[in-house]
């Protein structure tokens, strides 16, 4: 199966490596064939790229990360996708536009210490999405890369988690890739939650 590297992400431990299938445009979540959730940092793979890969969903998908396709084989490089790679999207994926109430079929949340996430029971059924903001998106430095945005007349962060050197502002109208954490409870706080982070954009 033939897929083209849409995101190249930092986790906790490695990388974390996600593209979309040319037979259809579904989105999919690379897992190794170890077991493990993520790559190691020197992974070969980079976004733009068409790589084969051989084996099925995770045995136990637990939303929004029902992207999640666990390899058997290693995977081995195809080609360069090719400039066209963002009108492609465009084209053949569902890209949400406009501000976050297009986001994650309505369902992220705002939270008092700036970030956005969801919670259960509102709980999306995918964790990756393409995005094209009407406004734009400025980066702000404070130990990490986080782009700053308002909604509903406050402002919020996004933490950049790409590989690429963040721009300092993604002009309205870029397309965008954003995601979802896995579910994780922050210091200070009793509820778990998947918070929203923004891993790369075509301008």
């Amino acid at each position: 199966m033939e897929v083209v590297i849409t995101g190249k992400t930092k986790m906790q431990g490695g990388l974390c490596i996600g593209g979309l299938r040319l037979s259809d445009w579904s989105a999919i979540r690379l897992l190794p064939s170890d077991g493990s959730r993520s790559w190691p940092t020197d992974s070969p793979m980079k976004v733009g790229e068409v790589w084969n890969v051989e084996g099925a969903p995770n045995a136990v998908l637990t939303p929004p990360h029902t992207e999640d396709f666990r390899l058997t084989v290693a995977p081995s490089k195809v080609r360069d996708y090719g400039a066209s790679l963002k009108n492609d999207i465009v084209a053949n994926v569902a890209v949400a536009q406009g501000n976050f109430a297009a986001l994650y079929q309505g369902h992220l949340l705002p939270i008092l210490s700036g970030s956005i996430c969801v919670r259960r029971p509102n709980v999306p059924s995918f964790s990756t999405q393409f995005w094209i903001a009407t406004w734009d998106i400025n980066l702000r430095l404070n130990g990490k890369a986080y782009y700053v945005v308002s909604w509903q007349d406050k402002t919020y962060k996004m933490p950049y988690v790409g590989v690429e050197q963040p721009v300092t502002v993604i002009p309205a109208g870029s397309l965008i890739r954003v995601s979802l954490a896995r579910w994780f409870t922050p210091p200070s706080h009793t509820e778990e939650a998947c918070y929203l982070q923004l891993s790369g954009w075509w301008l």
